[in-house]
């Protein structure tokens, strides 16, 4: 993950948090049409996302960390 500082972040406003969900709905949909279901570790970052605890910015960095490792524990069978 990230690096262990913690970054507060104010509170994100009802429209910005309608826009996360739809945004998280649409990626959920297109990876379900891939034929794939998104992991629950996915969806708990996407869970902190749309709560408004990280930034995009941050969000793609945790998701692309997790895919990254589940990647590598596939791998290594």
């Amino acid at each position: 993950m990230p690096s262990a500082s913690i970054i507060d972040h104010p509170p994100i406003s009802k429209e910005e948090r309608k826009l996360r969900v739809q945004a998280v709905a649409q990626a959920r949909a297109s990876v379900r049409l891939e034929g794939t279901v998104l992991p629950v570790e996915i969806e708990e970052l996407n869970a902190h996302y749309i709560d408004g605890k990280w930034s995009t910015s941050e969000h793609v960095q945790r998701v692309i960390q997790a895919a990254d490792a589940m990647t590598q524990k596939v791998r290594q069978g």
